[in-house]
């Protein structure tokens, strides 16, 4: 198969060779420099297969362009602590969810990644009440964000919102960039939050993140936000068309 795969042999043969049963490091090795695309997905949903760490920590840095590596990457067996790091530098939605319930979770990645006990009904009262006073500005909301106090900031968004908590905390676990500025939009909140907002509280990778167009303001138009601020049960105002009139 290391003779093989050092000829440099057509991508039906290095798909082959990734599916073969019990394959040890050096034929792993020698798929994965290949870099091609289905042979090192079918590589790492292998299981039978012998991967080192290191390639491992390799590979998954380069999922973020090989999107297609990032799943059976998330599903092997057994993933070591520094890949899980580097993946949950890169993965959203779903995927990042995955990697968070995994049994072998390195420790101290997951208090960073797991959600944070629910607030006490007498926290979010608070932040309503704060929003009353008027003291929930883009300054509150940035200090939570850089103590990384998200439960806070969560239920300040919420309370500027006006919509329940558990309806905010959703829409930041489905990683919906739209939804996330729309949010701070309907808040009053500058775009510049709205960027934090999607970078702290969804961990979206920095490429998937909105931010202001060349003018400053937010990314999305309008009716786009008021559209996804429907979906997430936000009321849109009716806009009154006055009658078209006759000659």
């Amino acid at each position: 198969l290391l003779n093989l795969l050092a000829a440099e042999p057509p991508a039906a043969s290095i798909l082959a060779a990734a599916n073969r049963r019990d394959i040890g490091v050096a034929v792993s090795d020698a798929v994965a420099r290949t870099l091609d695309d289905k042979a090192v997905a079918a590589l790492l949903s292998n299981h039978t297969a012998t991967i080192r760490d290191p390639t491992l920590d390799t590979l998954a840095a380069q999922s973020e362009v090989h999107t297609g590596w990032q799943s059976p990457l998330v599903h092997r067996p057994r993933l070591p602590f520094r890949t899980q790091r580097l993946l949950s530098e890169i993965l959203g939605g779903d995927l990042l969810a995955a990697l968070t319930a995994r049994a072998d979770l390195d420790p101290a990645l997951g208090k960073l990644l797991r959600p944070a006990p629910q607030l006490d009904a007498g926290t979010v009262a608070r932040m309503q009440k704060l929003h009353e006073a008027g003291r929930l500005d883009d300054d509150a909301i940035l200090g939570a964000l850089m103590r990384k106090d998200m439960g806070t900031a969560l239920a300040m968004l919420a309370a500027r919102v006006r919509l329940p908590l558990p309806a905010v905390e959703r829409a930041c676990a489905a990683g919906d960039p739209a939804a996330i500025v729309s949010l701070a939009w309907k808040a009053g909140y500058s775009p510049v939050v709205a960027v934090a907002l999607q970078a702290g509280l969804t961990r979206l990778p920095p490429e998937s993140i909105l931010r202001p167009n060349r003018a400053g303001d937010f990314p999305l138009p309008a009716e786009a936000m008021q559209t996804a601020l429907s979906r997430l049960g936000v009321p849109v105002p009716r806009v009154w068309i006055p009658p078209r009139l006759t000659a």
